[in-house]
């Protein structure tokens, strides 16, 4: 099934092949532990995100209907923004791992199964697009959340 395909977990790749700028043994081990880190550090802050939203919309649904009652409309505006905010984060998340997850998998893909040089050059465009992605989506994330926090504490802080 794999005829004609590199075992990326037995078979180092060179320097070259895998965009890491270092030629010897210990820096390659030194920049796959790096990648590694990066990657679950971007999973880690992703998890963070969708919990904390996810979190605020249950923590508000909680607070209005027990709590607080909206009787102005632009208190209950601000709740309907904060929502909007924080689905805004749900969703970027959701992309932001997707799309990583895809770019990854491109890199993968040109470092162990490709031999053609224009493919892997195509692949890797790809990833690094991908990744760009990625970023925004990480950027929008989390200054999405950031807004839906102020605007609940705006309007909680208004309502007492």
């Amino acid at each position: 099934m794999n005829k004609g395909r590199n075992n990326c977990r037995n078979e180092k790749p060179d320097a070259q092949q895998s965009g890491n700028p270092c030629n010897n043994d210990f820096d390659l081990d030194y920049w796959r532990a790096l990648d590694q880190a990066k990657r679950e550090a971007s999973r880690d802050y992703d998890r963070a995100l969708l919990t904390l939203s996810s979190s605020a919309i249950g923590l508000s649904f909680f607070l209005l209907n027990d709590h607080y009652k909206m009787t102005q409309f632009p208190a209950f505006c601000g709740v309907i923004a904060g929502w909007i905010s924080f689905l805004i984060c749900i969703v970027s998340v959701i992309l932001s791992m997707l799309l990583s997850q895809i770019a990854h998998q491109h890199r993968l893909v040109s470092l162990c199964e490709t031999k053609d040089p224009a493919k892997k050059e195509s692949l890797d465009r790809k990833s690094s697009k991908l990744s760009s992605c990625v970023s925004i989506l990480n950027w929008i994330s989390g200054s999405a959340f950031f807004i839906g926090l102020l605007i609940f504490i705006v309007v909680i802080s208004a309502s007492l």
